[in-house]
């Protein structure tokens, strides 16, 4: 009697130290805003295509807390390349990308509708990223 007693209080421990953490996890997974102030662009991938004397390439917008990255998509071997790279920040819609490293220097800005950005001035104006789902 008491072994069955003692084994429903370890179950019981063991239940709780479980519960305890799956939540503990949860907590760790989501995904926390970052991005610029909490704009919840944190670790989101934006696409764009851009055509030039008649050759189109795909370019990747990629955002990891305050910074970005602009560059080609992964190769068949998993490498991607940069042309861009630096921090951003975000106020009512409009980015502003400032460049610590790539091929086209300068602050360029953006402004940011649903699922676009649409960059307005730099390097990349007229540039039009759509959110990878």
């Amino acid at each position: 009697m008491k072994n069955t007693i003692k084994f429903k209080a370890m179950l019981r421990i063991a239940g709780i130290i479980a519960l305890v953490a799956i939540i503990g996890f949860s907590f760790a997974a989501c995904e926390e805003g970052g991005g610029g102030g909490g704009s919840g662009l944190n670790g989101t991938t934006w696409t764009t295509i851009v055509t030039t004397d008649g050759v189109s390439t795909t370019y990747e917008l990629i955002f990891s807390g305050n910074q970005y990255t602009v560059g080609f998509p992964p190769d068949e071997w998993g490498i991607s390349y940069y042309i861009d790279r630096g921090t951003y920040s975000e106020s009512d819609n409009t980015l502003t990308f400032t460049p610590s490293f790539g091929f086209h220097p300068g602050v360029w800005t953006g402004t940011r509708s649903g699922n676009t950005i649409t960059s307005s001035s730099g390097s990349f104006s007229g540039w039009i990223f759509t959110r990878n789902q």
